[in-house]
C-alpha cells in the first residue's frame, strides 16, 4: 500500500471510531440539553437516574465493532467520563444504563465504573451499565 492509501485507510478509520465514540457524547449532551429530561434530571438530583437505552446493539452502543480493541475495553470508561458533568451539575449519586436489545451481548454484562471528578476534587458518582438480551416489549415487569 502506497502513502496515499496508507493515508486513506487511516482517515477512514478514524471517522468510524469517532462514530462509536459520539454515542456517550450524545447521551451527555441529550441530557443536558434537551429541554423535557430536565425535569427528570431535577427529580433525580441527588440520587440515581436510570437511563433505558432500547434497541441497543453490541456492535454499535458498546462498541463491539470499534476498529480498536484498546478502546471496546474503555468503553465504559468513556460513558463514565462523558456523563461527569451531568452528574456534578445535578449531584448525582449513581447512573445506571440498561442497554435493552435482541443484539446485546449473550453473556449479561454487569459492571460498575466510577465516575471522575471534573470541578470537585472528589469522585462525581458511579456509573452502573447493565445489559438484556431481549427485545423491550418481551422484558420482564423487574425491571
Amino acid at each position: 500500500m502506497d502513502a496515499l492509501g496508507f493515508e486513506r485507510t487511516q482517515n477512514a478509520t478514524e471517522r468510524v471510531a469517532s462514530e462509536y465514540e459520539s454515542y456517550p457524547a450524545t447521551l451527555s449532551n441529550a441530557l443536558r440539553d434537551i429541554p423535557c429530561f430536565q425535569d427528570t434530571l431535577q427529580r433525580c438530583r441527588g440520587s440515581k437516574l436510570t437511563i433505558h437505552v432500547v434497541g441497543a446493539s453490541e456492535d454499535s452502543e458498546m462498541w463491539g465493532n470499534h476498529p480498536s480493541m484498546k478502546q471496546r475495553k474503555n468503553v465504559w470508561r468513556c460513558y463514565a467520563d462523558a456523563l461527569a458533568e451531568v452528574t456534578e451539575d445535578f449531584q448525582l449519586q449513581l447512573i445506571s444504563i440498561v442497554f435493552i436489545g435482541p443484539d446485546c451481548p449473550h453473556e449479561a454484562i454487569d459492571t460498575v465504573v466510577s465516575i471522575p471528578p471534573v470541578r470537585k476534587k472528589t469522585g462525581a458518582g458511579t456509573l452502573h451499565v447493565t445489559t438484556m438480551r431481549t427485545a423491550y416489549g418481551q422484558m420482564s415487569s423487574k425491571v
